[in-house]
């Protein structure tokens, strides 16, 4: 989901479509590593030998995970202003919830 909305919104006034290769490149490398470690943890109680392979893939899973992240530090420098307003309600309300949006000022 990342990697569509990198692509669609921010590619063309935050970053290039090189960060969104590599996006689209890390989220297949954690896909693939997340399903070898599936599948070597469950061979792991069959055989012992799948230890290394399911360690590796766990650490390239980890490794992948982080450099995502960090390519999304530029992204979410960009963000200055967040306005919004939190309300609190009462026991004796009848509503219990609201949610931000719905919200209409009195004054």
């Amino acid at each position: 989901m990342i990697v569509v909305i990198s692509g669609r919104q921010l590619a063309p006034r935050v970053h290039g479509m090189g960060i969104v290769c590599c996006r689209l490149t890390l989220a297949i490398v954690e896909t693939l590593a997340g399903l070898a470690f599936i599948v070597a943890s469950g061979f792991l109680e069959l055989d012992r030998e799948y230890r290394t392979f399911a360690a590796a893939a766990e650490w390239l899973l980890i490794y992948s995970v982080i450099v995502f992240f960090a390519t999304m530090s530029y992204d979410l420098c960009q963000i200055r202003n967040i306005s919004g307003k939190l309300v609190l309600l009462r026991k004796e309300d009848t509503i219990s919830t609201m949610l931000l949006s719905e919200h209409k000022d009195t004054n």
